[in-house]
């Protein structure tokens, strides 16, 4: 009788129950054909949410402790330097380049001219250096006759990652 009684006080108000779920089917419907019917409830989409997030999260942290495995790995291989790559410590730069075309196209014309260049690549820097000296003395020298053909060279020290590698 109260609800009688509510309803004629807010007539413009319309009665729509309080257990009534609301389902997603006209969205459904219109997206696929009418053979296929699916309802999918509230509670239904937030525990599917809840478990597509779950997984993520466990994906996620197996890649990170994938990750970690594999830096480790590689952080033993650098430092695992032998005695004749700790001899070999200066280098001297010719050029820098942020492009990878203009590097390699440096590279091909110092091959051709006779030198011996590797790239060092740091910083998203292509770093064109020639020789490999162990002091810096017989760096100087080489410096010396290479800095009148390219002349913003100087003489620089080689990473131990670059030592390893060669």
């Amino acid at each position: 009788m109260r609800k009688e009684v509510q309803i004629d006080l807010f007539e413009e108000l319309e009665y729509r129950g309080k257990n009534k779920k609301k389902n997603f089917y006209p969205l459904i419907r219109r997206l696929l054909p009418e053979f296929i019917s699916i309802r999918i409830s509230y509670e239904g989409l937030v525990f599917s949410f809840i478990v597509i997030l779950l997984l993520n999260l466990l994906f996620f942290s197996l890649g990170v402790e994938r990750g970690k495995r594999i830096a480790l790995l590689k952080k033993e291989k650098v430092t695992e330097l032998d005695k004749q790559d700790k001899q070999i410590q200066y280098t001297i730069q010719i050029k820098a380049f942020n492009d990878k075309k203009l590097a390699t196209q440096f590279l091909k014309e110092l091959i051709e001219e006779g030198y011996r260049p590797f790239v060092i690549y740091s910083n998203q820097v292509y770093q064109i250096c020639i020789g490999k000296y162990s002091n810096k003395e017989i760096a100087k020298e080489e410096f010396y006759k290479l800095s009148k053909k390219f002349r913003y060279s100087f003489i620089r020290s080689i990473p131990t990652e670059i030592r390893k590698e060669e």
